[in-house]
């Protein structure tokens, strides 16, 4: 029986104990002032049989939908997990179609996503496997609301980046869902089987009962292997070794075996005992095969030990088999060793380390701390080299990890900005940290950003799109209108920038194009000194923007005078906001006084 605030879920073995359940609910109804809601009560068939029941709500295989628990479905077929997932993404689509018509920034975009309208998603996530398909529908829906109003599009690559590297900061479905079961694998790598299974956890010793009892029942094992201790972090680190039943979509490990297969394993400097190594199956000790190497698919799931054995003469290290030592699939053993022999294969260095005894480990290029017993099964060096990378600045063991570095290490590198002209240097990267500091409006960061992508619909793109007639600017009849042009290098728009900078930025040097766009991408320069300079900016950017268009769709004039009246509109309506965010009031209190009388 589980229990959580009003709601009960009871386990019964067979059908004919919900009646029993039934009647003694009644009778403890009738005997206290506690009320069952019987009417409400859903009875779900484990198996998915099929049971006629005219005095409750009976779900089983045939339903349509799914009972929902917590949020979460109980479903018992592939429909029904369907229709529960296309509701919600119908839900989620309804979210984005709401919020998308506000007047967010890019960033306020991401925000509204990650917390508000994802939201049901991230509690889905936690335990349903939902298919490649769905996760594919959201991203789309999620890539139509950042990009909402906006051409040319945003990259998929680059909202999803950290907004320390330009990105928006959206979270990426798939990898939230491995991020979410750190909650079930930090304690799986933490403590061995033996910990695990006297653990008073009622979730952990069942996770781990079920992997040993489907591992001991599917391992290819020759019949001198060594009888070891079963340790399930071997399962977490090899595909090769999980049983086919917990790789199943509906296994409550299929989860936990994606999040660990997103994490990119780096076991260059590990050192394990010879007993371990020969539990891992031969593919996975292999670095790279030659082209010519008819190589196996059966070397994936075929332990080490079919063609490797300890040395007791060598303290138990690592050594090939003699032919008439290999006792099973011989013929698959004899052409690894020989793969190996003639370096039609590279092995992995942990690996090599356990044919090494331990008087060489400290000599060559590449020593080692040889471990101290080779007889025993350890899967923490691999632990610890996984924990390492998840949590890279502190201590392994005491160190809790978190969704967010476990998301920074399994993403993929993102798109950087377009590098600056010549002569500048074009490894320079915008300051993206001073660039969300700022008190911008939304409008203003939008176009900001976007002109660090290089996202402008500038006349040339708007031209190879078949949505302008020429790619001349409009203003000056430039004959390429490209996105400096469009911001800055346009003779009427450069006026208003130098007018600018003399004016509000005291500047009496003669400001270039080239000046402006270094400027706008690392957000500084000799006049432009600190976060009120940088607003400064920031509205005549704006102005520009909207004269622009206003010129384009309203026919509206763009002159200089137009647009610096607009850009002393931004700056004044600026201070008045900052007066406000300090607490003063933008303009003095009314005076009064009172007559004598």
């Amino acid at each position: 029986m589980m229990v959580y605030a009003d709601d009960i879920a009871c386990l019964l073995t067979s059908p004919a104990d919900l009646d029993r359940l039934h009647s003694h609910l009644q009778v403890y109804s009738a005997a206290s002032n506690a009320l069952v809601n019987f009417h409400k009560t859903e009875a779900i068939s484990l198996s998915g049989s099929a049971t006629n029941y005219d005095s409750i709500c009976w779900h089983d295989a045939t339903s349509p939908s799914p009972i929902r628990y917590l949020g979460f479905p109980l479903f018992t077929s592939i429909r029904q997990r369907n229709s529960f997932l296309e509701q919600l993404v119908d839900k989620i689509r309804i979210g984005c179609q709401i919020h998308k018509h506000r007047g967010l920034s890019v960033r306020g975009r991401a925000t509204v996503l990650n917390s508000l309208v994802l939201s049901r998603l991230w509690h889905v996530l936690r335990l349903v496997t939902v298919p490649v398909s769905i996760l594919n529908s959201i991203q789309s829906m999620i890539s139509q609301f950042v990009n909402y109003r906006i051409s040319p599009k945003i990259s998929h690559l680059t909202f999803l980046a950290s907004r320390s590297k330009g990105g928006l900061g959206v979270l990426n479905p798939k990898l939230q869902q491995g991020a979410l079961q750190l909650r079930w694998l930090e304690p799986l790598l933490n403590m061995s089987s033996t910990q695990i299974m006297s653990h008073l956890s009622i979730a952990l010793p069942r996770l781990v009962g079920f992997l040993g009892a489907h591992i001991s029942n599917n391992r290819n094992l020759p019949t001198d292997h060594p009888s070891q201790l079963f340790d399930h972090c071997i399962s977490l680190f090899f595909p090769g070794l999980r049983p086919p039943t917990c790789n199943q979509q509906d296994s409550s490990w299929s989860l936990l075996f994606r999040a660990m297969d997103r994490i990119p394993l780096d076991f260059s400097s590990t050192v394990i005992s010879a007993a371990t190594s020969l539990e891992i199956p031969l593919a996975s000790v292999v670095l790279s095969v030659s082209p010519n190497t008819k190589f196996r698919k059966s070397y994936d799931k075929l332990p080490i030990s079919i063609a490797y054995t300890m040395d007791p003469t060598l303290d138990h290290c690592l050594r090939p088999k003699s032919s008439q030592e290999i006792l099973s699939n011989p013929n698959l053993a004899t052409s690894f060793l020989r793969f190996v022999r003639q370096d039609q294969i590279q092995l992995a260095p942990f690996f090599v380390r356990t044919f090494i005894h331990r008087r060489f480990a400290g000599l060559g290029r590449f020593p080692f701390s040889p471990v101290e017993n080779h007889r025993v099964v350890d899967a923490s060096p691999f632990v610890q080299a996984v924990l390492s990378s998840l949590s890279p600045t502190s201590r392994v063991r005491q160190h809790r990890l978190s969704t967010k570095s476990y998301r920074k290490l399994c993403s993929p590198s993102s798109n950087p900005p377009p590098s600056l002209p010549p002569p500048y240097n074009p490894s320079t990267r915008p300051a993206w940290s001073a660039f969300w500091a700022l008190p911008l409006s939304h409008s203003c960061r939008n176009v900001w950003y976007r002109f660090l992508y290089h996202r402008i619909p500038h006349r040339v793109r708007l031209y190879e799109w078949e949505r302008a007639p020429s790619p001349s600017c409009a203003i000056c009849h430039h004959p390429t209108e490209s996105t400096d042009h469009f911001m800055f290098s346009c003779p009427v728009k450069l006026a208003v920038w130098q007018q600018v900078h003399h004016e509000h930025l005291g500047a009496e040097a003669f400001i270039t194009s080239l000046d402006l766009h270094h400027l706008l991408t690392i957000l500084r320069s000799p006049h432009v000194r600190s976060t009120s300079d940088l607003c400064i900016i920031a509205a005549t950017l704006e102005s520009i923007w909207l004269s622009h268009w206003s010129f384009i769709f309203n026919d509206t004039p763009f002159t200089t005078d137009i647009v610096l009246a607009l850009v002393a509109q931004k700056i004044r309506q600026h201070k008045q906001e900052s007066f406000l965010t300090a607490g003063i009031p933008h303009s003095p209190p009314p005076f009064f006084s009172i007559d004598p009388l």
